[in-house]
């Protein structure tokens, strides 16, 4: 079988073109979804590590290490991916309250160093550790083997300190009935942790916080800290409020944190600085990446984060890299995302053009009545005009609104837009209808002509020759004016449908489109 999926890639690499390329990669994958259910060993004969945490004599959680990953050999080849290696394992619920959302939650994050392997193997399984320990090993006379020793003592400790860039998140996981979140996230290394401050009802919150964990003890060589260091473990949660009985539920004061659901998780390795090390170009500062955040196994947003670990040097923190820009004081101790790091922002005007709504669904049962639809971009957002009678007249009663909002210079860092359709229902309730995210605006910019531009040549010349053939001309046509458009043609797209409002485009305006949108 192997020696056929062999000969058929062969052939696959010489039919490779460029129309194809997406029909090839996806056989590709699955000659390796084939290969890891072969090189998967149906029944093995070592059972998996279990590895449990105990409280008052009860099992409150554990995680499970095949033991493939783990077992040593003397080829490396054949040695288990995890053997030899300091692993951070995350703890999880047992039995059935582990599967499932409330699973989802880490209970314990642990960091273990395992080997697994023969007896007279036994020699090597220190081999993987950092550099830098010295063993303990059992008193003589007590019948112990000398193996393995009790403990290890590092003589050798570096001092580190960590910031994490939190700066912003996007296409979160709505975790409430409205579609909307309140998110925080929470920052977890080594034996420390942090969090950010709460954003209430947005999908993308720009927190544009840095975090500071100092006295970071991490033990081995220096130079292996720089090449591996340790995960940093980054999570989202919605953070809940409940009403205390006998107060308003409007007044803000009426309202406690409540239990925080978990959004989803994510990882990340942060840039590492050594003291002898110079802080800039091209490695410092950091600059601002996106990870993936997961719930589950299901992707559930990005975050927009940088992380740098900066090394203690004998002269303590006065050599570290100063922090500059203010303490925000109007939303507590709160340092920004410094400048260097933080983009650069320019203000957008964002132009809405509210047609109608059409097509919608019952939700619980009742029809939609008095439908609206929100945009928000950026924390920042605008209402359409509400529809009083939706089976009536569908349409919006104010058709063009607009907002503006502080959005960064480099367009691959924009967040995306959020439509909301929410029906509007007795005593101040609304119900959610449907939502869609439009990710990227980059197609919706305006950008002005240019001047110096052939097609903009073209049509200035265009335009002159016609008057200067009416002006010569009879008089009731001295007066003329034509506006060629070089521009091509927008393409019609499936599911967005641009229909052009103008009927003549004047040179220098700015063009108008209408989208359509599916929500769900």
């Amino acid at each position: 079988m192997q020696e056929s999926m062999g000969q058929q890639a062969r052939t696959l690499r010489a039919q490779v073109k460029r129309h194809t390329v997406r029909d090839k990669l996806r056989l590709c994958q699955n000659f390796l979804q084939k290969l890891r259910f072969l090189a998967d060993e149906p029944q093995h004969s070592i059972p998996d590590v279990f590895i449990w945490m105990m409280s008052n004599n009860k099992r409150v959680a554990y995680a499970r290490v095949p033991s493939k990953d783990l077992l040593f050999s003397i080829v490396e080849e054949e040695t288990g991916k995890d053997c030899a290696k300091v692993k951070t394992l995350f703890l999880k619920l047992p039995g059935k309250r582990g599967f499932g959302s409330a699973g989802w939650t880490v209970q314990a994050k642990l960091e273990l160093y395992m080997w697994l392997g023969l007896s007279k193997q036994r020699k090597d399984f220190l081999c993987g550790l950092p550099c830098g320990f010295e063993e303990v090993k059992a008193a003589q006379g007590l019948g112990l083997h000398t193996f393995p020793p009790v403990s290890l003592v590092y003589a050798k400790k570096q001092v580190f300190q960590l910031r994490a860039h939190m700066y912003q998140a996007r296409s979160l996981f709505a975790a409430d009935s409205s579609g909307l979140s309140d998110p925080f996230a929470r920052v977890f290394f080594i034996n420390q942790s942090q969090c950010t401050e709460v954003l209430n009802e947005t999908l993308c919150p720009t927190w544009d916080q840095m975090l500071v964990f100092d006295n970071l003890e991490l033990y081995g060589e220096a130079q292996e800290l720089r090449d591996d260091p340790p995960i940093i473990v980054i999570e989202i949660y919605d953070q809940d409020t409940m009403v205390r009985m006998g107060s308003g539920a409007r007044d803000p004061s009426s309202t406690t944190p409540g239990p925080a659901d978990f959004m989803g998780r994510t990882f990340a390795k942060p840039l590492v600085k050594m003291a002898d090390e110079e802080y800039c170009p091209p490695r410092f500062p950091p600059q601002l990446e996106y990870y993936q955040i997961y719930r589950g196994n299901a992707t559930a947003g990005d975050l927009l984060a940088a992380f740098e670990l900066l090394q203690i040097g004998p002269a303590g923190k006065a050599d570290l890299p100063p922090i500059n820009g203010p303490v925000d004081m109007d939303r507590g101790p709160i340092m920004p995302v410094p400048v260097g790091i933080r983009p650069v922002l320019s203000k957008y005007r964002v132009e809405v053009l509210f047609w109608g709504l059409r097509d919608l669904k019952r939700v619980n049962l009742a029809q939609v009545d008095r439908p609206r639809v929100d945009i928000e971009c950026a924390g920042k957002g605008v209402q359409s005009s509400l529809i009083h009678n939706y089976k009536k007249n569908p349409n919006f009663n104010t058709l063009v609104k607009w907002f503006e909002v502080d959005l960064p210079e480099n367009e691959l860092l924009h967040p995306p837009l959020n439509i909301r359709v929410v029906d509007c229902r007795a005593f101040g309730r609304y119900t959610l209808v449907g939502s869609h995210a439009v990710s990227s605006l980059r197609r919706f910019i305006y950008r002005p002509p240019d001047r110096s531009a052939p097609s903009w040549n073209t049509t200035v010349r265009l335009l002159r020759r016609y008057r200067v053939l009416c002006n010569g001309g009879s008089s009731s046509h001295s007066t003329g004016e034509v506006v060629v458009n070089m521009e091509p043609e927008v393409p019609i797209k499936k599911l967005e449908t641009m229909v052009k409002l103008d009927a003549v485009r004047r040179m220098g305006s700015a063009p108008r489109w209408l989208g359509t949108y599916d929500l769900v």
